[in-house]
């Protein structure tokens, strides 16, 4: 249920607070359903991998790190953030790198400079009676380019939360990148009329920019 007394986050007692799409929720604190993805397996052996690694790496390695980090700031939780730890910058860091099976690193990567994300819209269209999900490109690419995607919704849905990794984005031809192999490899093929969001991260020695979404409709059968 919705709440209107002072912002807050966690568990407190059997009850859980955080943030919804509409405010403050409050809701029965429950134990999560684990089903051991091949994703989530992945992601949770970057994780250990990375903090053992930390262990492991200099002092002078670490003390760069936290340097690295004074300039980082976590995601916003009830509208603040604070600059991250050196092994939470560490972490971080080489757990994007993992996520496109790039080797880890002990050192701080300079932070790039991005270029404005250069996909400006997700375009569906029906050829020769299949499906294409392309993304239209006006500029050059970042060092990598990192795709993710929903499964498919019905068209009257605004709220869209759950992404996953489809992988790095296919070089474009002729202005436009075709994701529709693996997006299918995801989540099959998408129902007429249903509604397909596409999130678009750039990637630069481990750093991403923030994230772009872009959304369409499949053409109707």
């Amino acid at each position: 249920m919705k709440v209107r007394r002072g912002l807050q986050a966690g568990k407190h007692g059997n009850s859980v607070s955080l943030d919804g799409h509409y405010g403050q929720v409050e809701r029965d604190h429950v134990i999560s359903k684990n089903p051991r993805t091949a994703a989530q397996v992945r992601v949770r052996s970057s994780f250990s991998r990375a903090s053992a690694r930390w262990r492991k790496i200099t002092e002078s390695q670490r003390q760069a790190w936290w340097a690295s980090a004074a300039e980082v700031h976590s995601d916003p939780n009830l509208g603040e953030s604070g600059t991250l730890t050196g092994c939470a910058h560490y972490v971080q860091i080489n757990c994007n790198l993992a996520s496109i099976n790039l080797p880890m690193v002990d050192d701080p990567p300079p932070r790039p400079q991005f270029n404005p994300n250069p996909v400006v819209e997700l375009c569906i269209t029906k050829e020769d009676g299949d499906i294409r999900i392309k993304l239209r490109i006006s500029g050059p690419l970042a060092q990598h380019t990192i795709v993710l995607g929903a499964k498919p919704v019905s068209a009257g849905v605004y709220y869209i939360d759950h992404f996953a990794i489809l992988g790095l984005l296919p070089p474009p031809k002729d202005g436009f990148s075709d994701i529709t192999d693996i997006y299918e490899a995801r989540y099959g093929k998408p129902s007429a009329e249903s509604k397909i969001a596409i999130l678009i991260k750039q990637q630069i020695d481990g750093w991403q920019d923030e994230p772009k979404e872009v959304r369409a409709i499949v053409p109707a059968a």
